[in-house]
């Protein structure tokens, strides 16, 4: 678990563009998280799992964006974004 849980800091670090050391650092301090790795519990696989989907919703998004700007400003533009007001 302790080593789900490192996976998971350094994979979040990036992430979020902290310095590898903080990462494993802040998670090691976190406080559900080391009891987890302590008592034996899968909080560290649940940490893992968010931070790669976290992960790939960022590398999706980045890539829908940079394959065709063009889609993205079609779909903004198309979109209603018009509220209507109630008398």
């Amino acid at each position: 678990m302790l080593t789900l849980l490192v996976l998971a800091a350094v994979a979040g670090g990036r992430l979020f563009g902290l310095p590898r050391n903080w990462a494993v650092l802040g998670a090691l301090a976190w406080g559900p998280a080391a009891a987890g790795v302590v008592s034996g519990q899968n909080t560290s696989v649940a940490l893992h799992l968010a931070v790669a989907t976290a992960a790939a919703l960022v590398l999706v998004s980045t890539k829908d964006a940079e394959s065709s700007p063009r889609k993205v400003q079609r779909r903004a533009a198309s979109a209603d974004h018009s509220v209507a007001l109630l008398p």
